[in-house]
């Protein structure tokens, strides 16, 4: 891990160290999540096309500090696992194009890419998601709730590519030097919690994201936008 990448995760674990120890001196609920993605980029450029999904996960904290009976600031701290997609890069061009100029790739061939080439992104992020919540009083064992607007701060770890190019194949590409350190999305979901107990509750619910940020450097010669956008199933449990 580069030590950019590393100072960035060392100023995140201390924000949200504050973060939290603010949050202990109101009503704060504390809990985790183990949730499934599907996530998949999109691009400002006509000739790059979306070609596929990936099936991703995140696991991580959830915090809730209530400023009021059934409101509350969300925080949290997450990692997530194998976000990105394919992309089809449709660039006319004779000698090719430089889509990873700062990476190290396996082959030579792949430092000049032709029309036609997929890529299918794989991106590992550190996040703290942040927003406001509301709930609906309980109906029963059950509470319904919102959160809007929900914004996502991500630490780029890791970024990994499988660079589809006619009669070659690159694996498992390490393209890191290539990827944005920081993601910044926003979105809004929403479900239901299910009281088990009068101090625990099981959590469900849809959320939606998409990306403000270019998540690929503007390095090589794409100079097109590409965000990241995603479709969380959140199952988790709150204290």
């Amino acid at each position: 891990m580069s030590i950019r990448r590393c100072v960035a995760l060392a100023l995140l674990f201390a924000s949200l160290t504050a973060t939290t120890l603010h949050a202990q001196e109101g009503d704060f609920r504390f809990g985790f999540q183990a949730s499934p993605m599907i996530t998949w980029m999109g691009s400002s450029e006509k000739q790059v096309e979306g070609d596929g999904a990936n099936l991703a996960f995140k696991v991580g904290m959830l915090g809730e500090y209530y400023f009021a009976e059934n409101y509350a600031f969300k925080g949290g701290l997450n990692m997530s696992f194998n976000q990105g997609g394919q992309q089809k890069y449709q660039f006319v061009t004779t000698n090719g194009f430089a889509l990873f100029p700062e990476s190290d790739l396996s082959l030579d061939t792949l430092n000049r890419l032709p029309s036609g080439t997929s890529v299918r992104y794989r991106f590992q992020y550190v996040e703290i998601p942040f927003g406001l919540k509301m709930r609906t009083n309980e109906i029963g064992y059950l509470r319904y709730f919102a959160e809007i607007p929900l914004f996502t701060l991500g630490v780029n770890v890791n970024s990994r590519a499988d660079i589809n190019v006619s009669g070659v194949n690159g694996e498992d590409e390490n393209i890191s030097d290539d990827v944005s350190l920081l993601n910044l999305s926003w979105g809004f979901g929403g479900g239901v919690e299910y009281s088990v107990s009068e101090s625990a509750a099981l959590v469900g619910g849809i959320f939606f994201q998409s990306g403000f940020v270019d998540v690929i450097s503007d390095d090589g010669e794409d100079d097109s936008k590409n965000t990241l956008s995603q479709v969380t199933l959140r199952i988790g449990v709150l204290f």
